[in-house]
């Protein structure tokens, strides 16, 4: 008989849902729930789970904000949970510019694709 032991460690990342909450950077108003995790799995079946991280993420600014881990497990539940600008810290964040929403790297005081200047905090 022959038998191949299938077992591993990974970090799991999933999308869980769209939530309602404005992104500081861009100002969309919808961020999408992610939920972080390490696994131990047997044969592709998950047997431990361990290091929950919950975060927010902007699809479109690509800006990553951490919360709070009971308000992300609530919110993976339930589907009313609100959000509100103090509850999320800043990860990754990108400056964009006000008039193109162009990445800007540095610190232009004008937009170096369409020339508008940008405000400053």
């Amino acid at each position: 008989m022959f038998f191949i032991c299938v077992m591993g460690l990974d970090n799991k990342e999933e999308i869980l849902r769209e939530v309602e909450v404005q992104c500081p950077n861009c100002n969309v108003n919808h961020l999408f729930l992610l939920h972080s995790y390490n696994r131990f799995h047997f044969f592709f079946l998950p047997i431990l789970k361990w290091e929950h991280n919950y975060y927010l993420l902007c699809k479109n600014c690509d800006s990553l904000y951490g919360i709070n881990k009971e308000k992300g497990y609530e919110a993976s539940i339930k589907n009313h949970v609100k959000f509100t600008y103090w509850d999320l810290s800043p990860i990754h964040v990108e400056k964009l510019c006000e008039s193109c929403k162009k990445s800007l790297n540095g610190e232009f005081e004008y937009c170096p694709y369409c020339g508008h200047k940008q405000t400053t905090f």
